[in-house]
Protein backbone atom coordinates (compact mmCIF):
# COMPACT_ATOMS: atom_id res chain seq x y z
CA UNK A 1 0.00 0.00 0.00
CA UNK A 2 2.52 2.45 0.67
CA UNK A 3 4.81 3.48 -2.34
CA UNK A 4 7.56 4.93 -0.70
CA UNK A 5 10.45 2.91 0.05
CA UNK A 6 12.75 4.19 3.18
CA UNK A 7 15.74 2.24 4.47
CA UNK A 8 15.50 1.02 7.97
CA UNK A 9 18.90 2.32 9.21
CA UNK A 10 17.64 5.94 8.57
CA UNK A 11 17.38 8.33 11.54
CA UNK A 12 13.71 9.35 10.48
CA UNK A 13 12.66 5.80 10.73
CA UNK A 14 13.69 5.21 14.19
CA UNK A 15 11.72 8.75 15.32
CA UNK A 16 7.97 9.57 14.57
CA UNK A 17 7.34 12.52 13.19
CA UNK A 18 5.24 13.49 16.07
CA UNK A 19 8.16 12.85 18.49
CA UNK A 20 10.43 15.00 15.78
CA UNK A 21 8.46 18.14 15.78
CA UNK A 22 8.28 18.17 19.67
CA UNK A 23 12.05 17.85 19.17
CA UNK A 24 12.10 20.71 16.90
CA UNK A 25 9.73 23.04 19.22
CA UNK A 26 11.65 22.50 22.17
CA UNK A 27 15.07 23.38 20.47
CA UNK A 28 13.32 26.80 18.75
CA UNK A 29 11.95 27.32 22.44
CA UNK A 30 15.41 27.29 23.80
CA UNK A 31 16.59 29.35 20.81
CA UNK A 32 13.63 32.38 21.90
CA UNK A 33 14.26 31.92 25.89
CA UNK A 34 18.45 31.93 24.86
CA UNK A 35 17.82 35.32 22.73
CA UNK A 36 15.30 37.33 25.03
CA UNK A 37 17.53 36.46 28.43
CA UNK A 38 20.74 37.55 26.52
CA UNK A 39 18.72 40.60 26.01
CA UNK A 40 17.62 41.01 28.70
CA UNK A 41 21.24 41.21 30.22
CA UNK A 42 22.61 43.27 27.56
CA UNK A 43 20.13 46.04 28.28
CA UNK A 44 20.79 45.58 32.30
CA UNK A 45 24.37 45.99 31.48
CA UNK A 46 24.42 48.62 29.11
CA UNK A 47 21.42 51.06 29.59
CA UNK A 48 20.91 52.27 33.07
CA UNK A 49 17.86 54.25 33.59
CA UNK A 50 19.38 56.32 36.43
CA UNK A 51 23.23 57.40 36.41
CA UNK A 52 24.84 55.24 39.22
CA UNK A 53 25.84 56.58 42.56
CA UNK A 54 27.92 55.12 43.96
CA UNK A 55 27.12 56.24 48.01
CA UNK A 56 24.00 54.32 47.63
CA UNK A 57 25.32 51.00 46.01
CA UNK A 58 27.14 50.04 49.43
CA UNK A 59 27.37 51.09 53.32
CA UNK A 60 30.71 53.54 52.75
CA UNK A 61 32.40 54.87 56.20
CA UNK A 62 32.33 58.54 56.00
CA UNK A 63 36.07 58.76 54.88
CA UNK A 64 35.11 57.36 51.50
CA UNK A 65 31.97 59.18 51.11
CA UNK A 66 33.87 62.81 51.60
CA UNK A 67 36.87 61.16 48.78
CA UNK A 68 33.64 60.46 46.90
CA UNK A 69 32.21 63.74 46.51
CA UNK A 70 35.75 65.51 46.29
CA UNK A 71 36.18 63.42 43.08
CA UNK A 72 32.26 63.94 41.97
CA UNK A 73 33.16 67.79 42.67
CA UNK A 74 36.70 67.86 40.76
CA UNK A 75 34.83 66.23 37.97
CA UNK A 76 32.55 68.88 37.47
CA UNK A 77 34.96 71.60 38.15
CA UNK A 78 37.26 69.78 35.14
CA UNK A 79 33.77 69.76 32.99
CA UNK A 80 33.25 73.02 33.73
CA UNK A 81 36.73 74.03 32.80
CA UNK A 82 36.74 72.32 29.28
CA UNK A 83 33.40 73.64 28.58
CA UNK A 84 34.78 77.21 29.21
CA UNK A 85 37.90 76.37 27.53
CA UNK A 86 36.46 75.57 24.73
CA UNK A 87 34.29 78.80 24.12
CA UNK A 88 37.00 81.07 25.24
CA UNK A 89 38.81 79.55 22.04
CA UNK A 90 36.48 80.34 20.24
CA UNK A 91 36.77 84.08 21.07
CA UNK A 92 40.31 83.91 20.93
CA UNK A 93 40.14 82.56 17.37
CA UNK A 94 37.69 85.51 16.17
CA UNK A 95 39.84 87.94 18.08
CA UNK A 96 42.91 87.07 16.82
CA UNK A 97 41.66 86.52 13.23
CA UNK A 98 40.85 90.37 13.61
CA UNK A 99 43.81 91.41 15.10
CA UNK A 100 45.89 89.70 12.13
CA UNK A 101 43.89 91.50 9.99
CA UNK A 102 44.52 94.91 11.27
CA UNK A 103 47.86 94.16 11.42
CA UNK A 104 48.55 92.24 7.88
CA UNK A 105 47.80 95.12 5.63
CA UNK A 106 51.26 96.89 6.76
CA UNK A 107 53.92 94.13 7.99
CA UNK A 108 53.37 91.67 6.08
CA UNK A 109 54.34 93.08 2.98
CA UNK A 110 57.67 94.05 4.47
CA UNK A 111 58.43 90.36 4.78
CA UNK A 112 60.42 88.31 2.41
CA UNK A 113 60.36 84.32 2.64
CA UNK A 114 64.21 83.31 1.07
CA UNK A 115 64.36 81.20 -2.03
CA UNK A 116 66.93 78.08 -1.10
CA UNK A 117 68.39 76.40 -4.67
CA UNK A 118 66.72 72.94 -5.13
CA UNK A 119 68.19 69.54 -5.10
CA UNK A 120 68.15 68.43 -8.51
CA UNK A 121 68.43 64.64 -9.53
CA UNK A 122 68.68 63.49 -12.60
CA UNK A 123 66.63 60.23 -13.40
CA UNK A 124 67.30 60.32 -17.12
CA UNK A 125 69.50 61.61 -19.94
CA UNK A 126 68.58 61.52 -23.50
CA UNK A 127 70.86 62.98 -25.92
CA UNK A 128 70.75 62.37 -29.68
CA UNK A 129 72.80 64.87 -32.12
CA UNK A 130 71.66 68.12 -31.43
CA UNK A 131 68.52 67.45 -29.28
CA UNK A 132 68.35 66.64 -25.63
CA UNK A 133 65.53 65.51 -22.86
CA UNK A 134 65.57 65.24 -19.12
CA UNK A 135 64.27 63.52 -16.73
CA UNK A 136 64.72 65.39 -13.97
CA UNK A 137 63.07 65.26 -9.81
CA UNK A 138 63.74 68.87 -8.92
CA UNK A 139 62.64 69.73 -5.14
CA UNK A 140 59.62 71.38 -4.09
CA UNK A 141 58.44 70.30 -7.56
CA UNK A 142 56.44 67.72 -9.05
CA UNK A 143 58.40 64.51 -9.25
CA UNK A 144 60.38 63.04 -12.21
CA UNK A 145 59.22 65.77 -14.88
CA UNK A 146 60.94 65.79 -18.79
CA UNK A 147 62.94 69.02 -19.68
CA UNK A 148 64.36 70.75 -22.53
CA UNK A 149 66.66 73.17 -23.02
CA UNK A 150 65.18 76.92 -21.81
CA UNK A 151 62.46 75.22 -20.09
CA UNK A 152 61.85 77.09 -16.86
CA UNK A 153 60.91 75.76 -13.39
CA UNK A 154 60.24 76.77 -9.94
CA UNK A 155 57.95 79.67 -11.20
CA UNK A 156 60.47 81.19 -13.62
CA UNK A 157 63.41 80.95 -10.65
CA UNK A 158 64.99 78.23 -12.60
CA UNK A 159 65.87 77.51 -16.02
CA UNK A 160 67.17 75.11 -17.97
CA UNK A 161 70.24 76.20 -19.84
CA UNK A 162 71.80 72.98 -21.38
CA UNK A 163 71.82 69.54 -21.55
CA UNK A 164 75.02 66.98 -22.03
CA UNK A 165 75.78 63.38 -22.31
CA UNK A 166 77.24 64.55 -18.61
CA UNK A 167 74.63 66.29 -16.53
CA UNK A 168 72.60 69.37 -16.80
CA UNK A 169 73.35 73.02 -16.57
CA UNK A 170 70.85 75.30 -14.93
CA UNK A 171 70.47 78.30 -13.59
CA UNK A 172 68.95 79.96 -10.49
CA UNK A 173 68.31 83.47 -9.83
CA UNK A 174 70.69 84.17 -12.76
CA UNK A 175 73.44 82.17 -10.82
CA UNK A 176 74.84 79.01 -12.92
CA UNK A 177 74.29 75.47 -11.45
CA UNK A 178 75.17 72.46 -12.68
CA UNK A 179 74.30 68.97 -11.65
CA UNK A 180 76.18 65.90 -13.17
CA UNK A 181 75.40 61.94 -13.52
Amino acid sequence: MNNFHVERDSFMNNINTREFFILITLVLCFIVVFFFFNSYLFIKIVYFDKPLNPMQSRNLSMKQKNDIETLVQKHAHYDKYLNESCINAKYAQMLSANVIEQNNKDSVKDIQVPDFIPNITIMGLIVVGNKSIAKLNIENEFDSKFYQKGDPFASGKGKILEIDSKGVTWSWKNRKQRTNL
